[in-house]
């Protein structure tokens, strides 16, 4: 067999795959809107993030996030969500800015706050979406939402100071990663 029979090979095994996880992701669509309901676009912030990997998971965040969405706390979460979502989505910069962070210390006590409570928080919300504990998950994530208010609130990230912008941004970068541990965001907004 040539190389290209088994690159085309993969190739269709890869576009069956995929057809596949399409016909799971519009069957849980289904069953999740019609069972349990749940809004379609909580059901697909849900299911777009394919680590999960489990439909028990898949429905136990889809009732967390339902409960937590019906609250002013999970309102208050989304809007400052949408703030970060904003930003983000309107600036350009390099995905691997991690070693500015290192290279370009924080001026602001908001920015240090927000820095803290991240690298706090980031790791044991991983921890929690590692043993399914999505109220665990929740909780650390409703723990980053006051400093990340004040960080925008507070501090002015299109700097003039490139490096500055740059740290902000990858700040921005990784707490909108944490977001997106439990679900995709945006389609909520």
């Amino acid at each position: 067999m040539s190389n290209t029979s088994l690159e085309l090979t993969s190739e269709v095994f890869q576009e069956r795959i995929n057809n596949v996880y399409n016909l799971l992701e519009k069957s849980a669509l289904h069953i999740f809107q019609a069972n349990y309901g749940h809004e379609r676009k909580v059901i697909e912030a849900v299911v777009k993030l394919k680590e999960q990997g489990s439909l028990v998971l898949t429905l136990k965040i889809l009732d967390a996030l339902k409960a937590l969405l019906e609250t002013e706390e999970g309102k208050d979460i989304l809007s400052t969500y949408k703030r970060l979502h904003n930003i983000l989505k309107n600036e350009k910069f390099e995905e691997d800015t991690s070693e500015r962070i290192k290279n370009v210390s924080f001026k602001t006590p908001y920015e240090i706050d927000l820095d803290i409570t991240y690298n706090a928080r980031s790791m044991n919300l991983g921890l929690c979406m590692f043993r399914n504990d999505i109220d665990g998950a929740l909780n650390h994530l409703k723990e980053l939402i006051e400093p990340l208010n004040n960080f925008l609130d507070n501090v002015i990230v299109n700097d003039e100071d490139i490096d500055q912008k740059h740290n902000k941004l990858s700040l921005l970068k990784k707490v909108d990663k944490v977001f997106q541990r439990i679900c995709k965001w945006e389609k909520l907004l």
